[in-house]
C-alpha cells in the first residue's frame, strides 16, 4: 500500500521495539505539531504520560497478528505476514480517516515494524 502521495502532508510512522523510546519520540513529535491521532492509548504504570498510540492502528495491527496466529505483542520470528482483501480495505479507510491535510501526521505502534513491507508498498 503506497500511503504517500504527491501534494499530501508528510506521513511519519513511529515504530521500534516495545520499551525502546517510541512513546518519548511520539510525544516529542506531537508536541512539535505532528498529528498522531485523537483516540490514543492512555497511560498506565509503564507509561505514566501515555503510550501515544492511535487505538485504531493498534487494534488493526493486533487483528492482523491474531489472524496470522501471532501473539498480539508481535513477538515472532515470522518474515511473512499476510493481509486479507478486507484488511487491505480497512487500511485504506484508516488512512482516509486519520490523514491530516494541513500538517504532518502519522501513528506510533511497535507492531508496525512487522508490517513495514505492507505500509511501504
Amino acid at each position: 500500500m503506497d500511503i504517500a502521495a504527491e501534494g499530501q502532508s508528510p506521513i511519519l510512522i513511529i515504530t521500534g521495539m516495545h520499551r525502546s523510546g517510541t512513546s518519548l519520540t511520539a510525544s516529542l513529535l506531537q508536541e512539535y505539531g505532528v498529528n498522531i491521532g485523537q483516540n490514543l492509548v492512555g497511560s498506565n504504570y509503564g507509561n505514566i504520560k501515555g503510550h501515544f498510540e492511535n487505538i485504531d492502528f493498534v487494534e488493526f495491527h493486533k487483528e492482523i497478528l491474531r489472524d496470522n496466529g501471532i501473539d498480539e505483542l508481535g513477538c515472532v520470528a515470522e518474515d511473512k505476514i499476510s493481509l486479507t482483501p478486507t484488511q487491505r480495505e480497512q487500511a485504506q479507510q484508516l488512512i482516509a480517516q486519520n490523514k491530516d491535510p494541513l500538517s504532518p501526521w502519522g501513528w506510533k505502534d511497535p507492531r508496525t515494524t512487522l508490517l513495514l513491507d505492507f505500509w511501504g508498498n
